[in-house]
């Protein structure tokens, strides 16, 4: 599913230094991620194929894309297309922290529809990036005798464009010769999709089932965003405000993500009914084409009750505008310009002397707390502690609200704090999908969970631990040296040993750091704790960053002092801890010692 186009990504006043810095960025990113193979099929109608298969660097080829006028200081579109169509998102951090002052660098989501490349590009894309190692072998071995055993999927797809097997216009003999194979993800990504006379009666149903249901003046509040205001107002049938969507990029056939939303958003679950194909539709998604205010907007309108919107209107009107619905009465004071994003507290507040609950705290909160209790119920004690909740409350949360505890610490925490920082904290509980972020990026809001998505996106975190196997002939003080390394009194009647030592795990002391202590540690455990403290840390990191950048103070030279302070400190806590180990299997759990061999020691 994808987005409309976003327009090129124009910067204006970039310095040749910046520019380069921007394209080495982006080749480090690449080649780091062994992604040359892959930016070969992607370019692969940009860049002259003679040229491209003597390219080994991905900072030539982007090169290359400079010389023949794809890419420049001043238009960066192709590679904001590229980020999205190989879905390297974590990069996009990498180019905002880098070109902090580079707004117009529009952040990249994905699906997003690209005009740099062409749609058989793109499905091509999508074939390789659903390829699995089984998946090229078995196409390997359909079309080759010998087997020419690709190193991946993308010289496999080189080779067969290349070779003619696969190209624009003979795309359905390629794909019906699959069919035998037992490949449905990557052949599915290569099949077209709905065709026009599909799309159509799609639209005409929903189109349907909306005016029978008399909601598009709910659909005009839900599309305020999409649909410019003086074309709004003239539409008076849904089909026409479907046909609004497709003419300006925000739906089309190969792109029904918007109708999945809105159905979601609107809660009309039941038009599947009508649409068995269409994806299923749960509760509580959170939607990527409508922003979080007018997804606020709608669960307030859906909470209004016609008395609500009698007392709203004598309050705020005179004399009343006897509004035809909740919908209209939104309209309108949208267009009035009392309801609008930057102030939202201030009529929020304005309502509080009314009897509008429901849809008050829909508009205050935005989001349905019971789904985000379930989201955080195996560590909602520590988020609370992280919030401030003493140890007594929780536990009286505990054992007296059992399975509901998560909800009622979220009720009172909406109790205790502003309106708008609970908002901030809660928005990062919902958009979190892995149970597996730490409580401590979850509390601090969506800017550090996102920061945090990008750290994870990068896959890699380095870790100060060190094996080592101490080897030699029997006799020789292998366990002595081991020992006095240690700090360990000689033993002058130490025997020797006869197996494999036990793997010891070795740190530093904490009062001491010219001391070793020996340490029982669970590897499994603690290198899953170093990954965690080191996205945590790398986002952290980068959050200062992004702080320091934005600060009005800001110069290059004392964020660079900030910066290097900042590595200095994190490789001196680094060093704190080493592990020394003997054995690979050790995560395993050590084997019997009578199935050791002798005359090795470790550490």
């Amino acid at each position: 599913m994808g987005h409309a186009a976003s327009s090129p990504e124009h910067v204006q006043g970039m310095t040749d230094s910046q520019f380069n810095a921007l394209k080495m960025e982006v080749a480090m990113w690449y080649d780091n991620h062994k992604c040359l193979t892959m930016l070969k099929v992607l370019f692969r109608d940009h860049v002259v194929n003679e040229r491209l298969s003597k390219i080994d660097k991905t900072a030539d080829l982007l090169n290359d894309l400079v010389k023949h006028g794809h890419l420049n200081s001043k238009n960066l579109t192709i590679l904001h297309d590229t980020i999205s169509i190989t879905e390297h998102f974590g990069l996009q951090h990498k180019i905002k922290v880098l070109l902090p002052s580079s707004s117009s660098f529009a952040d990249v989501k994905e699906g997003n529809i690209s005009k740099q490349f062409s749609h058989h590009r793109q499905k091509l894309m999508k074939f390789g990036m659903n390829l699995t190692p089984d998946n090229v072998t078995k196409i390997d071995g359909l079309l080759n005798t010998p087997y020419k055993e690709y190193t991946d999927g993308w010289s496999m797809i080189t080779d067969l464009e290349d070779r003619q097997i696969i190209r624009e216009k003979n795309m359905k003999v390629f794909t019906d010769s699959l069919r035998i194979l037992e490949i449905h993800p990557a052949l599915n990504a290569l099949e077209d999709g709905m065709t026009d006379t599909q799309f159509n009666a799609l639209k005409m149903d929903v189109a349907v089932w909306y005016d029978n249901h008399k909601c598009l003046t709910m659909l005009k509040v839900l599309f305020r965003d999409h649909v410019a205001n003086e074309r709004l107002s003239k539409i008076d049938k849904t089909v026409d405000l479907l046909n609004d969507l497709v003419k300006h990029g925000h739906l089309n056939s190969e792109n029904l993500t918007i109708l999945h939303d809105t159905i979601s958003i609107t809660k009309h679950k039941s038009i599947k009914v009508l649409l068995p194909s269409f994806p299923d539709v749960k509760e509580g998604t959170i939607s990527k084409q409508f922003s979080h205010h007018r997804q606020k907007l709608m669960k307030f309108g859906m909470n209004l009750t016609p008395d609500n919107v009698t007392q709203i209107d004598g309050f705020l009107n005179t004399p009343c505008n006897e509004y035809s619905d909740r919908w209209s009465m939104i309209t309108d004071l949208e267009d009035r310009q009392i309801i609008n994003e930057k102030n939202m507290k201030e009529f929020s507040d304005s309502l509080k002397s009314l009897e509008v609950h429901p849809a008050l705290n829909a508009l205050q909160y935005g989001m349905n707390l019971e789904i985000i209790s379930r989201k955080i119920q195996k560590n909602w004690k520590k988020i609370g502690a992280l919030l401030g909740f003493g140890e007594e409350e929780l536990n009286v949360i505990k054992w007296t609200f059992f399975d509901k505890a998560s909800l009622e610490m979220l009720r009172r925490l909406m109790v205790k704090m502003d309106v708008y920082e609970f908002e901030s904290i809660i928005v990062a509980l919902e958009l979190s999908k892995e149970k597996e972020i730490p409580a401590e990026i979850l509390a601090r809001g969506p800017d550090a969970l996102k920061v945090y998505q990008a750290a994870l996106e990068e896959g890699e975190s380095d870790f100060n631990l060190v094996r080592l196997m101490v080897m030699g002939q029997e006799n020789v003080g292998k366990t002595c040296l081991i020992n006095s390394l240690l700090g360990k009194e000689f033993n002058k009647e130490h025997n020797i040993t006869e197996v494999i030592a036990m793997t010891r795990s070795i740190v530093l002391d904490e009062t001491d750091n010219t001391k070793w202590t020996e340490k029982e540690i669970d590897h499994k455990d603690e290198i899953k704790d170093q990954h965690e403290n080191a996205l945590a840390s790398k986002a952290a990191e980068d959050l200062q960053k992004i702080e320091v950048l934005s600060s009005p103070e800001y110069t290059e030279d004392e964020f660079k002092d900030k910066h290097e302070n900042a590595l200095a400190s994190n490789a001196a806590e680094g060093l704190q801890k080493i592990e020394v180990v003997s054995s690979p299997e050790y995560a395993e759990g050590p084997s019997d010692d009578k199935n050791r061999k002798p005359q090795k020691d470790g550490m």
